[in-house]
């Protein structure tokens, strides 16, 4: 194996074999240039997002968008070095957006620097558990994801809704879905098509930047109509 930079820092345990399935390119500073062109969509997001807010004194969805600029920093990151510390930026990311999203549905009345100190709390407690239970990251993701679903699922119901809104949810919704069964067919190296750079793990990437932005679109409706109320 040819020297990398990044051999210096403590690895990820599933490197180098057992991560997703686009080959690594040892000795190079990017490992898999395919799942990092493929972070650079959340970023994306989040840029178009802000442009989508100019003008407007929604600071909440102000800071959602640059969690989803982090998002796809940490994404090429992982997917550059697999090392440790990179698991915790990319993981903290994610949790960071599940923590806005129950925070913002919990706390609607809370003042910016009170919901940012829950924010943080409940962004934080996960990403040291995946430290701490190395192992066990996917179990620690999956429930906090199921428990912002049903946060979510309350927040549909008890808030009326209308097409746009169900559209946002439901289109969401397919991504993750369509986005999760092509990180688990790359896990299990059936959608790995090297001669074309075709890989599951990246259309997770695109899938899921672009239920984040159905997410985004969804809540910044609520606001509009919480300012016009």
């Amino acid at each position: 194996m040819a020297n990398n930079p990044w051999d210096q820092f403590e690895r990820l345990h599933c490197f180098p074999k057992n991560c997703n399935c686009e080959p690594m390119r040892f000795g190079e500073l990017i490992l898999q240039p395919m799942a990092v062109i493929t972070s650079i969509p959340y970023s994306l997001v989040g840029f178009l997002a802000l442009f989508k807010l100019r003008g407007t004194q929604f600071k909440r969805l102000q800071f959602l968008a640059w969690i989803y600029i982090f998002q796809g920093i940490a994404s090429a990151f992982l997917h550059s070095s697999f090392i440790s510390f990179s698991r915790y930026m990319d993981f903290g990311a994610i949790f960071s957006i599940l923590a806005w999203i129950i925070c913002n549905i919990k706390f609607p009345k809370e003042p910016m620097n009170k919901f940012l100190f829950k924010w943080f709390i409940l962004a934080i407690v996960p990403t040291y558990l995946i430290s701490v239970f190395k192992e066990r990251f996917a179990l620690i993701f999956a429930v906090y994801f199921l428990i912002t679903v049903l946060i979510s699922w309350n927040h549909y119901k008890e808030h009326p809704q209308n097409k746009q809104t169900i559209d946002y949810l439901l289109t969401g919704i397919i991504f993750v879905i369509v986005g999760g069964l092509c990180f688990i067919l790359d896990r299990s190296r059936l959608m790995c098509f090297e001669q074309w750079h075709f890989y599951g793990h990246s259309l997770w990437h695109i899938l899921t930047s672009l239920a984040m932005y159905q997410v985004f679109q969804y809540f910044l409706f609520h606001e509009k109509r919480a300012e016009i109320s």
